[in-house]
């Protein structure tokens, strides 16, 4: 039979390709002899490959970005943007030093509002504030 193969043939290499396949999307070498297990859940797989590849934190920074001027007001958001999260810590541009004093004396407001944000699994325990 030529053509498409049906639901339980596979094609020749098919194996190699789809292991070399996943290699690559984790950032394994190529030769790295990484061989798919065919008992793991695709639950299991995609919550590695969502772990390894760090959608949820960079999830997580967008919503808090297009969530900034509710956190900080209208006004504060202007001059301020969060940059990045560094071990719990989220680091925040800032374009002057009267504004930085300000958020500082803020601080405990905005990590309840990041908290009530993003839910209590958020990463960010602390806040850092940068010119």
């Amino acid at each position: 039979m030529t053509g498409i193969p049906s639901g339980s043939e596979k094609p020749e290499g098919y194996d190699s390709f789809a292991a070399s396949a996943y290699s690559q999307l984790c950032g394994l070498p190529p030769d790295s002899g990484w061989i798919p297990d065919r008992t793991s859940a695709a639950q299991d797989i995609i919550t590695q490959l969502l772990s390894k590849l760090r959608i949820s934190e960079r999830a997580e920074h967008e919503r808090l970005v297009s969530a900034w001027p509710q956190i900080v007001g209208e006004f504060n958001a202007r001059d301020s943007q969060p940059d990045k999260v560094v071990r719990g810590t989220l680091v925040v541009k800032v374009g002057n030093a009267p504004l930085r004093y300000s958020l500082e004396s803020q601080k405990s407001v905005m990590l309840t509002r990041i908290t009530a944000l993003l839910g209590n699994k958020s990463r960010i325990h602390t806040i850092r504030f940068t010119q």
